[in-house]
């Protein structure tokens, strides 16, 4: 017969699996998230490879999710072009850009905003450009709207 400990030590090994799960749903975009942030808002030309340096500047100030004008960015997303413009994922998004940051508001305020930092060293090499670093108490970010295939990836027995 199962003690009183087994019984606990086992709900804290299934809560454990629970969490686990329930953070690789969001790391892969499995789940509508929110929280504090920032949301940035880009008017005017901007290059493919600018807007990986903004997405990796947020992720490298501690951002845990992100999203590109209401799409969802995981890992595995592809930020392209289709010669006209910004593709993620090969479909079309529109400017205004408008990239969502759910992580410590200050933070990534202050990663952007810095003297001599990224959106500086941007606006002062485009004058057409404007971007600008809003603070948000809450931000909603959907799902990853990409299904997930593995072609070739199995577990291992």
């Amino acid at each position: 017969m199962a003690g009183f400990e087994d019984v606990e030590r086992g709900g804290v090994a299934l809560q454990s699996l629970v969490d686990e799960i329930n953070q690789l749903r969001i790391v892969n975009g499995l789940v509508e998230v929110s929280g504090p942030g920032v949301e940035v808002i880009i008017t005017g030309p901007i290059s493919v490879l600018d807007l990986h340096d903004l997405i990796n500047e947020l992720r490298n100030a501690g951002a845990d999710t992100l999203a590109l004008n209401g799409k969802r960015l995981v890992v595995w997303s592809a930020i392209g072009t289709d010669g006209q413009g910004v593709t993620i994922d090969g479909h079309s998004v529109q400017p205004p850009y408008r990239l969502q940051a759910i992580g410590d508001p200050h933070t990534l305020e202050v990663a952007l905003g810095r003297p001599g930092g990224l959106v500086e060293l941007l606006q002062r090499g485009n004058r057409d450009l404007t971007i600008v670093v809003k603070l948000a108490e809450k931000l909603v970010l959907p799902l990853y709207d990409r299904p997930l295939q593995f072609v070739y990836a199995r577990p291992v027995e």
